[in-house]
């Protein structure tokens, strides 16, 4: 009787450490702050990478509803200098973005939230960290018709057509590279109002 007591408590404690481990990934995979739209446990993803050079992917679908406080965005300076970006086409969307041709690349994935809500999650290798599992190096993303439950992280929208766009740019809690991810975030800042419609 003895053993099959002691066997019930060995089993109860590993059970019990075992439950504060996974509390503690989870913990550290989601901390507090952070913006990520594709939370591994609602995102779907709608296609595999790519890179800035070129752009594939196979899916569509939308979403009807508006955020609720979001008005488009005009841009207050000039287009940026040719010159001085890079373009980067996003076909399965037909949307192409410039960024500072300082910037040593990018690539990104069409992904869904939980919702369904479309958006291009913009990411870059050299951005991952070691503080957040599952870290992918996500600087920004583009929503596709934001609802009212993705306003929360909006920070620009723009209208192309008939759909809105709008920009959301997670913290930099995750990142292993702070300067270079707030050097992505300002690119994408300053060049999201000019984004347009592939041709």
């Amino acid at each position: 009787m003895r053993s099959k007591r002691r066997s019930i408590i060995v089993i109860t404690s590993i059970v019990a450490a075992l439950v504060l481990v996974a509390g503690f990934i989870w913990v550290v995979a989601h901390p507090y702050g952070s913006i990520n739209l594709a939370d591994s446990n609602q995102a779907k993803s709608d296609t595999t990478n790519s890179n800035s050079n070129s752009g594939a992917s196979s899916n569509s679908g939308q979403s009807n509803s508006q955020p609720a406080n979001t008005t488009p965005t005009t841009p207050q300076s000039p287009a940026p200098d040719p010159s001085t970006v890079k373009s980067l086409d996003i076909s399965q969307l037909g949307l192409t973005l410039n960024y500072d041709r300082t910037l040593p690349g990018l690539s990104y994935e069409i992904k869904r939230t939980g919702s369904g809500t479309q958006y291009v999650s913009l990411t870059y290798d050299g951005l991952i960290g070691e503080k957040c599992t599952g870290d992918q190096g996500e600087f920004a993303s583009i929503i596709k018709d934001p609802t009212s439950a993705d306003s929360i992280a909006i920070t620009s929208t723009v209208k192309l057509g008939n759909d809105t766009y709008s920009l959301a740019l997670p913290d930099n809690s995750c990142t292993g590279n702070v300067d270079l991810f707030n050097q992505y975030q300002a690119s994408m800042k300053a060049n999201f109002p000019y984004m347009k419609l592939s041709q």
